[in-house]
């Protein structure tokens, strides 16, 4: 009677457990990142987005961002949100008017009033309440 009982305890307690098949074929949600369409085929590198956006300004000379003075700035306006990588403490989102930096070793500017595609890495101020990016790829898209 008590091997009974033990095998009647386990079938109930396997019954009630779903399989490993099951869990496979339904998984739970879990919080993950947002997934943009786009013609990127790689994902983004942590701390870094893909953005399409249009350069409302291009300055050359001391710009203070942050308290830190750049020589070479873009104000850009983003269009769309294409992909983003993990870790980005503020995240990026349509609309956005920022102000950008370019390294000072890049030799070709964007032009002002004109849309662009790039890559920008994300870096956090000194008081950690804002971010500023800098523009570490960029491609000029034809007038539409």
């Amino acid at each position: 009677m008590k091997h009974f009982f033990l095998f009647l305890f386990f079938s109930i307690c396997l019954a009630c457990k779903p399989t490993l098949s099951q869990q496979v074929k339904n998984p739970q949600k879990s919080l993950e990142r947002p997934v943009y369409s786009g013609e990127e085929t790689q994902p983004a590198p942590p701390g870094t987005f893909v953005f399409e956006g249009y350069i409302e300004k291009v300055t050359v000379g001391d710009t203070d961002v942050c308290g830190i003075i750049f020589t070479k700035t873009v104000t850009l306006k983003i269009t769309k949100v294409i992909d983003m990588g993990r870790g980005l403490t503020h995240i990026p989102h349509e609309g956005l008017q920022s102000v950008f930096i370019l390294s000072d070793r890049t030799s070709l500017l964007p032009k002002k009033e004109s849309y662009i595609k790039g890559t920008a890495r994300e870096s956090i101020c000194k008081d950690l309440t804002k971010s500023y990016y800098q523009l570490t790829f960029f491609e000029t898209l034809p007038d539409e």
